[in-house]
Order: C-alpha cells, then structure tokens, then sequence
C-alpha cells in the first residue's frame, strides 16, 4: 500500500509543480482532492497520525501565512493553501519540505539573477515546495530537520 500512497502523492505534486510553472496559480481543484486523499490515507494509518497531520497543516498554513503577508504579493496564496495540504501528507516533515523548498528557490533564483542581472525575478514557489517535499518524503532523511 506505501508504493500506491506515494505514486498518489508524486501524481498530486507533479500536477501542482507544473500548474504553478506553467500559470502561477495552484488551483483548488487540485488541492482540495489532495487535501481530501491525505485525510482519508491519515485515517488509515498510511501516512501519520490524524490529529498530528491535522496540527502540521495548521502550523504550515500560519507560518506560509505570515511569510505571505511580510512579502506583500511575493507569495501567493496558493503556496499557502499548499502547505496546509502538504501537512496533511507530511505531518512534522513539512518544515523540512519548506526548508528544502526555500534552499532550492534561493539557488534558482541566485543563478537566474546571475544570468539573467534581473533584480524583479518572478519564480512560482510550487515547483520548490513540490520538490522539497518529495525529497521529504520519498528519501526518508531521519534526523534532517526533524
């Protein structure tokens, strides 16, 4: 059942990454079947506890919220609703997915600067959070953030 839960997951991320890549929107008829399916595997026991998946996408939601709000329209609020998802599916790993996530944005973004000598650089932050939370979860890193 963990090979099916995670093919699932890679489904919904993949989906999500390149949605966000292509338009800058990540779309709620995306997210709220993801949020759905990561409450229902929860409640199976496949993926973490219910009340622990629970708290995660609430502290995921306030800390992309709060970051959302400092950076006044830097981020979206897609990426906000996605991690509160992403909480449901990680549980306490999401803050590693968001580290991961942010590492990768600041070395894209680092590089296009460098090529590209823009300072107004516009990334989608899916593809990252998408990213970082396959790392998350699909190489298991014990002891990363966690």
């Amino acid at each position: 059942m963990e090979i099916f839960v995670k093919i699932i997951f890679a489904a919904f991320l993949i989906s999500i990454a390149w949605t966000d890549f292509k338009t800058q929107m990540i779309y709620d008829k995306i997210l709220l079947p993801m949020a759905v399916t990561g409450i229902f595997f929860d409640a199976c026991n496949f993926l973490v506890e219910l009340e622990d998946a629970i708290l995660f996408s609430a502290l995921g939601f306030i800390f992309m919220f709060v970051i959302f709000k400092i950076s006044r329209g830097g981020m979206g609020g897609g990426d906000v609703k996605f991690s509160a998802v992403l909480g449901l599916w990680l549980g306490e790993k999401i803050f590693a997915a968001i580290f991961f996530a942010s590492c990768l944005a600041a070395i894209f973004a680092l590089f296009s600067l460098i090529k590209n000598r823009d300072i107004k650089i516009k990334l989608p932050f899916g593809p990252f959070l998408s990213a970082g939370s396959f790392v998350v979860k699909f190489f298991h890193l014990q002891g990363v953030l966690s």
